[in-house]
C-alpha cells in the first residue's frame, strides 16, 4: 500500500468467530472453519497456523474498517435454517453489499471530473429505497396496501394517492417498495412504457428537508430527462409554479412521469413547505402519477388534513385514497 488514504477506502476487514472449537473440531467439516493438524490420532488445532492467523489479524491497522460477527454457535458448520446463521449470513451479506457499493461510489466520485450533485441526489434516493427494501420484511397489510398502489399506477385517477398511518405502519417501506418496483419496471425491456421515476424521502438528505431545495432538485431532475432548458427562478412562488408546470405539462403518453414523496410531514415550515400549497394533487393529467406518504396530523403540522381537504372539494366527498 501506498498510501494510508488508500488502505482505509479499498480495504475491509470482516471476522467472524464461531465458539467453543473444542467442542466440535473433531467434526468432518471442522477444517473448513479452523485449521486443523492431522498429524497425530487425534484433531487438534494446528498452532502454527493459528498464531499466523492471530498475526495476520494484528497486521490490520486500527484505521482500516472491520466488522465482528460471532461468537456463533457450531451448527454443524453454518446453516442456513438455523435463525442465529441465517440472520448472521443476511447481515454479512447486506454488510459486504453495501460496503462495496460504498467503495465504488466514493471511487467514481474520485474520478469524476465534477461532482454532480443532482445525480447524487438521485441515487441517494435510490439507494434509500433499496435498503429499506432489503432490511425490512413485507406483512400483510403492507402487501394490500401495495396491490392498491400497484393498482393505482396502472391507471392513475387524476389525483394523488395517498398513503398514512402511524409511526412505525410501514408507510416508507411501502414506498421503498413501489419505488424499487417501478424503477425497475421502467427499464426492463418489453415492459410496455418508458418514463421517469423520480422518488424523494423527505427529510433524509439536505436537499429533501425544505420545500425550496426540494423543488430545485427535482427541477433540475425532470430538466435533463425531458430535456427543458427553463431557466431555475429565485423566488419561491415562481419555483412553485415552474414545479407545478414541470409534473403536470412535461410528462407525455411518450415519457410519463411516476413522482412518489415519502412522509411529508418531515418538511420544516419555511416557505409553508407543510401547507401543501405548492404540491398538485386533484385534476392532474393521466401520464402523472403522484403517489405520497404522511402520518397522522399532529400538533405540528397537518398534512393530511389538508390533502383530505383538497380531495374532498374536488371530488365531490369521495373518500381520500389510504
Amino acid at each position: 500500500w501506498t498510501s494510508r488514504t488508500r488502505q482505509a477506502g479499498q480495504t475491509a476487514a470482516y471476522m467472524r468467530t464461531i465458539g467453543d472449537p473444542e467442542t466440535w473440531m473433531k467434526h468432518p467439516d471442522a477444517d473448513q472453519f479452523l485449521d486443523i493438524s492431522h498429524a497425530g490420532q487425534v484433531n487438534e488445532v494446528d498452532k502454527e497456523a493459528s498464531a499466523m492467523v492471530q498475526e495476520l489479524r494484528g497486521m490490520i491497522p486500527s484505521f482500516v474498517p472491520q466488522r465482528h460477527y460471532g461468537p456463533l454457535k457450531w451448527g454443524p458448520g453454518l446453516d442456513p435454517n438455523q435463525p442465529s446463521h441465517k440472520e448472521y449470513l443476511r447481515q454479512f451479506a447486506d454488510d459486504f453489499t453495501n460496503d462495496l457499493l460504498e467503495s465504488v461510489s466514493n471511487a467514481a466520485r474520485k474520478a469524476a471530473v465534477a461532482p454532480d450533485t443532482d445525480v447524487e441526489e438521485a441515487h441517494h434516493h435510490l439507494r434509500f429505497a433499496l435498503r429499506r427494501t432489503r432490511t425490512m420484511c413485507e406483512t400483510a397489510s403492507t402487501a394490500s396496501s401495495r396491490a392498491r398502489v400497484d393498482s393505482f399506477l396502472s391507471a392513475p385517477a387524476g389525483h394523488a394517492f395517498v398513503v398514512f398511518g402511524s409511526s412505525g405502519s410501514g408507510k416508507t417501506f411501502l414506498m421503498s417498495k413501489v419505488v424499487v418496483e417501478a424503477a425497475a419496471a421502467n427499464v426492463k425491456a418489453g415492459s410496455g412504457w418508458k418514463g421517469c421515476v423520480c422518488a424523494r424521502f423527505l427529510g433524509t438528505s439536505a436537499a429533501s428537508s425544505a420545500v425550496r431545495p426540494l423543488l430545485l432538485s427535482i427541477l433540475r431532475q425532470l430538466k435533463r430527462v425531458y430535456g427543458k432548458e427553463e431557466a431555475l427562478p429565485v423566488e419561491f412562488v415562481d419555483i412553485a409554479i415552474l414545479f407545478r408546470t414541470a409534473v403536470t405539462e412535461w410528462p407525455s403518453e411518450a415519457q410519463p412521469l411516476t413522482l412518489l414523496l415519502d412522509s411529508l410531514d418531515q418538511l420544516d415550515d419555511t416557505d409553508a413547505g407543510r401547507r401543501l400549497e405548492w404540491l398538485p394533487i386533484t385534476n392532474l393529467p393521466p401520464y402523472l402519477r403522484l403517489v405520497v406518504s404522511t402520518l397522522p396530523d399532529h400538533a405540528d403540522f397537518n398534512c393530511l388534513s389538508r390533502i383530505h381537504t383538497v380531495l374532498r372539494a374536488t371530488e365531490g366527498g369521495e373518500n381520500a385514497p389510504e
